[in-house]
């Protein structure tokens, strides 16, 4: 019998999720070694600047979720699979920093041991699993209202939960996007460009590919912009002696990143995000290469981002102290990041081919099966 071709993926949404996971590493690098706060002049611009860029990252990936599975009924094997995947790096990595180390004590083992750890360990993973579990029930909302009402909702949600908050300072809805609200509202905002593609909007059909990719990239730039200028406007307020501009300066951002402009709610990144997601949405784009990076992307979230890891290994190799006042600053930061990132990379390759080995080890096979079994049977 002849065998039928397995199609393709598109790996437009794959390059995507490179782009952005390198992005989140790029960012955590920045705050870790002083971009933000150890710089001035120039060089802080052009930090500043780069942050406003890559800001998108979380939100990018929950946009992805929701355009891709607003159709799906059960999202309970992804979530174990997520949390397994996480559980394994937290436990591996405890041990060896255990040995290495011999500075953890036994309630910390037991912290690593739990498949959620709520306090330290990914906060993405712990609020994107909870969002896996509400799925199914959000997919049914989904397809029970019109077009009109989902408008609505969107319009709503992006007014109660980014707009009010940004001009309050997070007094309101204080979660500034790190949340299950907040993903929530972005899953529903990618099911709809999904459900109701830009392509058969009214504005939209007659506009070709080419014109709707500058579209998004305007969007994009302006939304940087505009982020940046804020930024050096509360710079500014915050240097007068005027109460009322100084706690002016304060609103539109602080030495807090959870305030202000950097922020994954904040009605900007928003809709500079949106407008990331439309542009890899109109590319073209088919390699085997691509798709299979985009595979391990996941991992390099969880070992770069685990607690023992990030504080003990991760910056060991790289000077954390302010190092440099020039341009070389920045090349570091970046050399550092793509260090970090290939070296996970490597790391996840290596463990998912340890585990295409055990599903040759029948007894965890057996294990597996009855697991799921059982699960299902609840």
């Amino acid at each position: 019998m002849e065998k039928v071709k397995r199609r393709e993926r598109d790996a437009n949404f794959e390059l995507l999720r490179i782009i952005s996971m390198f992005m989140i590493v790029l960012w955590h690098v920045i705050c870790t070694m002083g971009g933000y706060s150890r710089t001035s002049g120039t060089i802080h611009f052009v930090f500043i600047a780069l942050m406003c860029t890559i800001l998108v990252h979380v939100n990018s990936f929950v946009l992805v979720t929701g355009y891709f599975s607003s159709h799906k009924k059960s999202t309970w094997k992804k979530a174990l699979s997520l949390i397994g995947q996480m559980w394994f790096y937290k436990v591996v990595i405890a041990v060896i920093s255990a040995v290495i180390t011999k500075d953890m004590t036994p309630f910390q083992i037991y912290q690593e041991l739990m498949p959620l750890d709520l306090i330290r360990n990914y906060w993405f993973i712990d609020v994107y699993v909870l969002l896996l579990f509400f799925m199914p029930y959000i997919n049914i909302l989904i397809s029970r209202i019109n077009q009109k009402q989902y408008r609505q909702l969107l319009v709503t949600s992006f007014l109660l939960l980014s707009v009010i908050p940004f001009i309050t300072s997070q007094a309101m809805v204080a979660h500034s996007g790190y949340d299950i609200v907040q993903f929530v509202f972005l899953y529903l905002v990618g099911a709809y460009l999904m459900k109701y593609p830009i392509e058969k909007n009214e504005h939209f059909k007659n506009v070709s590919k080419n014109k709707i990719q500058i579209f998004t990239i305007l969007i994009f730039v302006t939304c940087v912009v505009f982020q940046v200028s804020l930024y050096y406007l509360s710079v500014n307020l915050l240097a007068t002696w005027n109460p009322f501009l100084v706690d002016m300066g304060e609103a539109i951002n602080s030495n807090n990143l959870l305030v202000g402009i950097f922020t994954y709610n904040s009605p900007l990144v928003l809709i500079q995000s949106v407008a990331y997601f439309m542009f890899f949405r109109t590319l073209t784009i088919k390699s085997k290469v691509i798709n299979k990076i985009a595979s391990l992307t996941f991992g390099v979230y969880l070992i770069h981002e685990n607690f023992y890891f990030r504080n003990y290994f991760m910056y060991l190799p790289f000077d954390k102290k302010p190092y440099a006042k020039d341009s070389t600053m920045i090349l570091y930061v970046i050399g550092v990041s793509l260090a970090i990132f290939v070296g996970c990379l490597i790391i996840e390759a290596i463990r998912k081919l340890l585990a295409k080995i055990c599903k040759y080890i029948k007894p965890l096979q057996s294990m597996k099966k009855r697991a799921i079994d059982y699960i299902e049977a609840i």
